[in-house]
């Protein structure tokens, strides 16, 4: 028994009627053979439904596909329909017939445009290129930017190291640089605290706290080169009456006791202004800037008034505190900026001389 190759008919219901859903079928007719003598056939019928999925699950891209039912050569009913009916602007770019039926299908594709894609796309890449280098640009331009202000903002530190004057904060832009640059300014404020410890250490009398002679003689340097201005300025030195007596007395440690709290009194009761030092052993010299010598003097007698009368060295040792002061006024006529001091040291013996616990003053000649 032979099958010969199938073949397909679409059949509706009655030819007057327009093609439906429910009158669709499909059906295949096989004749069965058996050498040259006819058996018969074998009939397939597919029904609605099934022709509605096959015709939605067509393969359609960018296209539009219509199954027409014809009654007459240009009189037609649409069936079925698929895909974007904006593409039916004109004839079919296709048409199919299916034999023995009243149908055809009539196909619609969109035109290709190759060229005009193609302008498309690359416009589209142009602007998104220029787009893109801009923001990179820009990020460059900003981050160098940032980069050179958070340097400076380091040089500004070291600068700041130098002059011995921290800020308590430095701002950057970058994030990468707060934790350096934090830890950069930690150091700096322990170098820079140091530095300052020191250099008031290396200025200051270890013993009294005061200056001690080499802060005294720049300090006099300085004011002396002010006199061509007209400032004018006076200096006291002092002399602390019976301190041999003190260490003989009582000990190194006492007298060591007497410079410690004379030098606490002195600083105590004289101006922010004045500037106190000791030049050695026994002997304290102010410097008053600013001031004229009868205004000195003033100053000077009210010191004298304020200082307590007696000090407790050690416990139990009490010690009447006496001094002697010699006083002078710096002055442009002198050749040397000591020259002044040389006076008022004058002053002092003569004070000593004269009985102690008193003030003389040498004025310039």
């Amino acid at each position: 028994m032979v099958l010969p190759e199938a073949y397909t008919r679409f059949v509706a219901g009655p030819e007057a009627q327009p093609a439906t859903a429910a009158s669709m079928s499909l059906t295949v007719s096989e004749p069965v053979l058996e050498g040259t003598t006819l058996l018969g056939h074998v009939i397939l019928t597919q029904d609605a439904p099934h022709l509605q999925d096959l015709f939605d699950n067509l393969p359609l891209p960018g296209g539009y596909l219509e199954l027409r039912q014809y009654t007459h050569p240009d009189t037609y009913t649409v069936v079925r329909r698929r895909g974007d009916e904006s593409l039916k602007n004109g004839p079919a770019m296709r048409e199919i017939t299916l034999a023995g039926t009243p149908w055809k299908l009539e196909l619609w594709k969109a035109s290709p445009q190759p060229l005009v894609e193609l302008l498309t796309y690359f416009t589209v890449w142009l602007v998104l290129s220029v787009l893109l280098t801009a923001m990179v640009w820009l990020v460059y331009l900003r981050l160098r930017n940032w980069v050179s202000e958070d340097l400076n903002t380091i040089v500004n530190l070291m600068t700041d190291i130098r002059r011995q004057r921290v800020r308590s904060a430095y701002q950057v832009n970058l994030i990468e640089f707060e934790k350096p640059l934090a830890m950069l300014v930690k150091l700096a404020q322990l170098t820079v605290g140091k530095q300052k410890e020191t250099e008031s250490q290396a200025s200051l009398d270890h013993l009294s706290q005061v200056y001690n002679r080499r802060s005294f003689e720049t300090r006099q340097s300085e004011l002396f080169k002010t006199l061509s201005q007209g400032q004018v300025h006076s200096l006291l030195i002092i002399d602390i009456d019976n301190f041999k007596y003190v260490n003989d007395t009582y000990g190194h440690d006492a007298g060591d006791q007497l410079i410690v709290q004379f030098g606490k009194v002195l600083k105590l009761h004289l101006r922010a202004s004045d500037f106190v030092a000791r030049l050695g052993g026994d002997e304290f010299c102010v410097i008053f800037p600013n001031t004229p010598l009868p205004r000195a003097i003033e100053l000077a007698e009210r010191l004298r008034g304020n200082l307590p009368a007696v000090l407790e060295l050690t416990p139990g040792v009490l010690h009447r505190l006496n001094w002697s002061g010699g006083m002078s006024e710096y002055s442009p006529k002198d050749s040397a900026e000591n020259q002044a001091l040389i006076r008022a040291d004058g002053a002092l013996l003569e004070a000593k001389r004269g009985g102690r616990n008193t003030t003389r003053i040498k004025p310039v000649a």
